[in-house]
């Protein structure tokens, strides 16, 4: 190569150096992003929010330069692919439902905690202020033992059980075990997503239908339809490990689901390849109210969760630029 040609080709890769780095905060370009091109991959699940921290935590990547691929998992298998270095990063795993697989994972080494995403969080079931009318006991749980509560509840599909509206099977939310436990004559029906679990008791709520369903806090759905939680026996370890615990002297999980917070995990092995990625995951937290504007944009407005990502780091690079220093 003669001399012209390269000045020009060192002049075109400063240049384009140069750009790379302006499209991302002067404390960002200076810790000289990113360590390694190999890709990070991130987890998506079926739950909207998860998959719009996911999409938020790696748009901020690439505008550092990381190469970032998605991986469609299930909710409770992402932790076996996490420790096989199949996926490096899962975002928002909730406490209430994975507590098992965190100790079980984290404990093995193989997956990192990242610390917490949000919290506190519960889960539990709730029902629309009409269904009172059918079962006045309520929010007690005990209300759901008398016939005529479930004679209520009763569906074509569920008949002679009532219909409890609930998550995917997959996100481990241990609805039949709770049902028997509780001596309920209920019948779990399980959704798809969460966008088609809201969609299914938003239904049943526009056509005054009794019903049990499932949900979160913190969520939208709450204030948009006044569901009133059902009170079930406080959650305690020994709910789970210890049958003699509980209305139920023979069977453990008598009680309502654990509380906790969310978290972040990661593959033990990135550590070392993305260790700046890592510290931003670690510092990547974003509140309650947040989640749930998003959790709308995705659910309500019907936006994408990859474009509603993008609208918020667009609008929030003060916010977010925070986790880069």
């Amino acid at each position: 190569m003669n001399t012209v040609a390269k000045k020009f080709s060192l002049g075109v890769i400063v240049s384009g150096f140069i750009l790379a780095l302006s499209s991302v905060p002067a404390s960002a370009a200076e810790k000289q992003w990113p360590e390694s091109r190999d890709p990070i991959k991130i987890s998506l699940i079926n739950y909207s929010v998860q998959n719009v921290l996911s999409y938020i935590y790696g748009g901020i990547l690439e505008k550092l330069g990381y190469t970032v691929e998605y991986v469609t998992a299930d909710y409770i298998g992402q932790f076996e692919g996490i420790a096989n270095g199949d996926i490096h990063v899962g975002i928002d795993m909730w406490e209430t439902t994975t507590r098992m697989q965190l100790a079980e994972y984290v404990g093995s080494g193989k997956v990192k905690n990242m610390g917490t995403q949000a919290g506190p969080i519960w889960e539990t079931w709730w029902y629309p202020p009409y269904l009172v009318e059918d079962c006045p006991g309520l929010p007690d749980w005990k209300a759901l033992l008398e016939p005529a509560c479930i004679k209520a509840l009763e569906t074509a599909e569920t008949a002679p059980k009532g219909r409890l509206i609930t998550g995917p099977a997959e996100w481990n939310l241990g609805d039949a075990d709770r049902i028997e436990a509780l001596g309920l004559q209920l019948e779990p029906i399980y959704a798809g997503s969460d966008a088609s679990l809201m969609a299914a008791q938003a239904s049943a709520i526009a056509r005054k239908e009794p019903f049990l369903g499932f949900a979160w806090h913190p969520h939208w759905f709450i204030a948009k339809h006044g569901m009133t939680w059902v009170k079930m026996p406080t959650y305690e370890p020994a709910c789970h490990t210890d049958p003699s615990w509980g209305p139920n002297p023979d069977m453990v999980m008598d009680c309502e689901m654990p509380v906790g917070y969310t978290w972040k995990v990661a593959w033990a092995g990135g550590e070392t390849i993305w260790p700046k990625a890592y510290k931003v995951l670690r510092v990547f937290r974003i509140d309650h109210d947040t989640n749930g504007a998003l959790a709308a944009r995705t659910d309500l407005d019907k936006i994408s969760a990859d474009k509603v990502a993008q609208e918020w780091i667009d609008n929030n690079e003060d916010y977010w630029s925070k986790w880069l220093k």
